[in-house]
């Protein structure tokens, strides 16, 4: 799973949600660390809709335009679950959600796409990664907001080897 593109909701849109597998893996995986929930193909299919609303906003963000008004409404309305609800072993000091949900992790995803898609200032910061063979989603949290790459390791790499092949042909 891919995690270095900065924001809970655009990592969503980033996973590969084929099986239901897949969708338990990138919980667990996720910064969330939701592990042993269980998971119905209903529920995946829900997931993919959440990613797809986030998607559908990140992308008109990335490209400074009001978001679709369907994509609101769902990510408002999966905004609505009751969330995720954290438990601290009183023994242990282990932390825990409390019987976690595919729905109340999906909360969690649509409020964090909403507190992105709201704020101009973390909208402006939502961009479409440089590399033409990419295109990716991701949140450029740098200061001086001017990252052009998902990853300056897999992305930015490839474009200054080929920036420098261009110089020495």
């Amino acid at each position: 799973m891919m995690q270095f593109v900065g924001r809970l909701s655009l990592d969503l849109v980033s996973a590969e949600l084929r099986t239901v597998d897949h969708l338990k893996a990138w919980l667990a995986d996720s910064t969330l660390e939701v592990e042993g929930v269980s998971c119905s193909p209903r529920e995946l299919a829900a997931a993919r809709r959440v990613a797809k609303a986030v998607e559908a906003g990140a992308l008109a963000a990335a490209r400074s335009r009001r978001p679709p008004d369907d994509a609101v409404k769902l990510l408002n309305r999966a905004a609505a679950m009751p969330p995720l609800t954290p438990r601290l072993d009183p023994m242990t000091r282990d932390f825990s959600w409390q019987r976690p949900t595919v729905s109340a992790a999906m909360s969690e995803v649509a409020r964090d796409a909403l507190a992105m898609l709201g704020d101009p200032e973390q909208r402006r910061r939502v961009r479409t990664c440089a590399n033409p063979d990419c295109e990716r989603l991701f949140y450029d949290d740098s200061r001086p907001g001017r990252r052009r790459w998902c990853s300056p390791e897999r992305c930015g790499d490839q474009a200054r080897a080929r920036a420098y092949r261009a110089r020495h042909r």
